[in-house]
């Protein structure tokens, strides 16, 4: 029997929605963008922008100091990695990038010092300085500073000494600079990060200059430690789990994802059925479905394909939750810039 347009319909949804996860492989893994995907069938797969603003959102589910998580829901795949790799590339960010050695008898050569500094931390916000262009005059009524001057000066006079990231001073090399951040002076985030170790005379002074850059065009300039995305589990029992076999579904699952609890719809009160409690931590490790550690054939393991959970953790340079704004007016200007393109022909 033929199935009716309705169910056909809802078929291609879930097969659209939906990967399904067996003991060895993921099925289903295609994200379907070509309007003609399901011609065959009688489906018309054309992107709907009025479909897509009412099932696109996005939900705050934890802010900490230095990290946040989200949802981003009914999204495809390459708008979750557009949001991903502007974080990671497009955001700016401040390093220090110029550094000028003029003593260094310690043990690392003067390339290994200028590249340690230039991955520590800084606490300056990129927004308060403006680009620095090279082989260009700074130009009239400019009100940011382009560079931020430090110094670090260390000599062991006992046994050793260990220079920290705590020792830059922040030496402001104009007027500008100077009262641009008095009320914030540029400073690194962390102070215990290791720079060298000198022995007894040795000694190391240098001046070096943070300017501001993206993560494209070297990974310290990129305020996002680390940026990632899973895409949301769903867990259906196709069939009741009871007692002892419910016991086995709950400990077999490393983290947690099922529980038992007394089941509602036996009167005597003796029976015990197992229940997806915390689908999130699924880690999709399988073990639910292996043939001797889980119930396999009552447990269907699958992802939701436009589902993504996101968690984006900061050097703390910038609030991990400003970075996410800043992201998404990143992508809407280019949105904007390719709209523009394509209307001027």
């Amino acid at each position: 029997m033929s199935s009716s347009p309705s169910n056909s319909s809802l078929n291609i949804e879930d097969h659209k929605r939906y990967l399904t996860l067996d003991q060895h492989k993921a099925n289903n893994v295609n994200c379907y963008e070509s309007a003609a995907s399901f011609n065959s069938l009688g489906y018309d797969n054309s992107f709907d922008i009025q479909k897509f603003q009412r099932n696109c959102s996005i939900e705050i589910k934890k802010i900490e100091e230095d990290a946040i998580e989200f949802d981003l829901i009914g999204a495809d795949p390459p708008l979750a990695n557009a949001l991903r790799r502007c974080l990671i590339a497009e955001i700016p960010g401040v390093a220090i990038e110029k550094v000028m050695i003029y003593q260094n008898t310690g043990v690392l050569h003067d390339e290994y010092v200028a590249h340690r500094l230039g991955l520590i931390p800084l606490k300056i916000d990129p927004l308060e300085m403006d680009w620095e262009r090279p082989g260009e005059e700074r130009p009239d009524g400019c009100l940011k500073p382009t560079q931020v001057h430090f110094q670090l000066h260390a000599k062991c006079k006992d046994s050793d000494l260990t220079v920290y990231s705590g020792d830059l001073e922040w030496r402001p090399a104009d007027d500008l600079e100077k009262e641009h951040f008095k009320n914030n002076p540029p400073r690194p985030l962390h102070d215990d990060i290791i720079i060298a170790r000198l022995a007894k005379n040795q000694e190391i002074f240098l001046e070096c200059w943070a300017q501001k850059g993206q993560g494209k065009d070297h990974a310290k300039f990129s305020p996002v430690g680390t940026a990632w995305y899973r895409l949301m589990p769903k867990i259906t029992l196709t069939e009741p789990v009871y007692d002892e076999e419910a016991d086995k579904l709950a400990a077999c699952c490393p983290p947690g994802v099922f529980a038992v609890e007394p089941d509602m719809e036996d009167f005597t009160g003796k029976r015990r059925k197992a229940v997806v409690a915390n689908v999130r931590d699924c880690t999709t490790c399988r073990e639910c479905i292996d043939p001797e550690r889980g119930v396999p054939g009552k447990v269907k393991l699958q992802k939701v394909k436009d589902h993504f959970l996101f968690r984006i953790e900061t050097i703390g340079q910038i609030p991990a939750e400003v970075l996410f704004e800043r992201a998404l007016q990143e992508i809407s200007q280019k949105c904007a810039m390719a709209v523009q393109m394509l209307k001027s022909g």
